[in-house]
């Protein structure tokens, strides 16, 4: 009897091996699917007025759910969320301060470029942005996503892929997942805010192999880029947000480059923690 390539039981009928096999083909389209229409379905009265609907960033980490549960059922689900709240990454966790140096690198360029140094007022309020932090992670995004992406996405890809390919074909799908705010707010979400998207993703697959595929590192990493990246702009008036905005994109643009040709480009594919 012929087995599938996954984690059938040996022994099953033909034909539960063929609508497992059929599960394995769809599995993306059925992610993506629900990943996207979950965020975009709230967001269409954004079309006509960007403020009437909210953008609800739950879709990837809801589909993750649904996808591995329905292809792997509880031994599937248990090791994403064990992923999502295991803490036990050893000295990975620096990883998550990387976007600081970042920041803070792009707000002194912005100043050598000519922007006024910001108010001692403005350098306080970029720092109490961080006060809630937690708070970022759970409802603005890294936690309604990361599930998805590198929880989901990224492990199933780098099954069939080298790392630096895996990541330039989740990269697209991160960036459309974003699309409603992109056409309803183009100044803030355009192409600097894609490449500054492309260094996280770059940084993001790095960290997800040498921590062994932790999900709860990419969440928070995901909430303390985006928390510092915004304060480092929000610094500046607004003639010179968009100097701040620039410098931090070709940074994190920069980063990425360096994490694919240093660490990826030589790196090999690793075992990640959802069988998937």
């Amino acid at each position: 009897m012929t087995t599938s390539t996954t984690i059938d039981a040996i022994g099953q009928p033909q034909h539960t091996h063929t609508r497992r096999n059929r599960r394995i083909r769809w599995q993306v389209p059925v992610f993506i699917a629900i990943a996207y229409g979950t965020a975009w379905l709230p967001a269409l009265g954004r079309l006509d007025n960007p403020s009437a609907a909210l953008v609800l960033p739950i879709g990837p980490s809801l589909a993750a759910l649904v996808v591995v549960g329905w292809l792997y059922r509880w031994t599937g689900l248990r090791a994403l969320l064990r992923s999502t709240v295991d803490v036990r990454i050893g000295r990975w966790w620096w990883g998550a301060v990387i976007p600081l140096p970042v920041a803070a690198t792009a707000a002194v360029v912005t100043v050598l470029a000519g922007a006024a140094p910001p108010a001692g007022t403005d350098v306080a309020s970029a720092l109490a942005s961080f006060a809630v932090l937690p708070l970022t992670m759970i409802v603005g995004g890294p936690l309604g996503e990361e599930l998805g992406w590198r929880g989901y996405l990224l492990p199933h890809l780098l099954r069939r892929h080298a790392p630096i390919t895996a990541t330039l074909i989740l990269l697209p799908f991160w960036l459309g997942f974003h699309l409603p705010l992109m056409l309803t707010i183009p100044d803030r979400y355009g192409v600097w805010w894609m490449l500054t998207l492309t260094g996280f993703a770059f940084t993001m697959t790095w960290l997800h192999l040498r921590s062994g595929g932790s999900v709860l590192l990419a969440i928070v990493f995901h909430a303390v880029a985006n928390t510092a990246t915004g304060a480092a702009i929000q610094l500046f008036a607004l003639p010179d947000r968009t100097v701040a905005a620039r410098t931090a994109a070709i940074l994190w643009l920069l980063v990425g480059v360096v994490v694919a040709v240093i660490a990826l480009r030589t790196g090999r594919r690793q075992a990640t923690v959802t069988p998937v």
